[in-house]
């Protein structure tokens, strides 16, 4: 997984950055309590960092931490929300 940061949000299209590269992607969330804000992280699969994708991540059981490409890893107000990918 990458480490990311949201550097910009525009409705469902976000860009974010690993240090080097910036990655424009359409992305929607269901279940989050709270909203995402520029500056949160995310940890995503290297091989879902393509251009234009799109994709849509739920809440799941809170004690899956499955390092694999259905699952991505947000820390947002010093929590760590970690989502399964429902499409894309």
């Amino acid at each position: 997984m990458i480490k990311t940061e949201i550097i910009s949000i525009n409705n469902y299209d976000y860009i974010l950055s690993d240090g080097n590269s910036n990655y424009h992607l359409n992305l929607e969330f269901y279940d989050l309590d709270n909203k995402l804000n520029i500056g949160n992280i995310i940890y995503i699969p290297k091989k879902l960092l393509k251009n234009n994708s799109v994709y849509t991540y739920g809440k799941i059981n809170e004690n899956k931490k499955e390092n694999t490409d259905e699952y991505i890893k947000i820390i947002s107000n010093n929590k760590e929300i970690y989502l399964q990918r429902y499409y894309g």
